[in-house]
């Protein structure tokens, strides 16, 4: 039987992850880095509408800040602040 970290788990969206890799932050998306934990604070209608495009786009929360922080923020960068 597996541990229970090791166990496949069903997050809120539907999708199957894998407790264990997620814990250990490693790459799942191919970004050649490993993430790490941020807090945010948000009101209840951001909350409500990151929860809906989440949803919609299929995924999960953490991967959807992550593209838009990657595809439009960096956009708000001079080239030279980008490493």
């Amino acid at each position: 039987m597996p541990k229970k970290s090791q166990e496949k788990k069903i997050t809120s969206s539907g999708k199957r992850v894998l407790a264990e890799s997620v814990a250990r932050g490693e790459d799942m998306y191919g970004y050649g880095e490993q993430k790490r934990p941020l807090n945010l604070s948000l009101t209840p209608k951001a909350i409500d509408i990151l929860n809906k495009v989440a949803n919609r786009r299929q995924l999960s929360k953490s991967e959807l800040v992550e593209k838009w922080a990657r595809e439009e923020l960096k956009l708000l960068l001079d080239t030279s602040e980008i490493k």
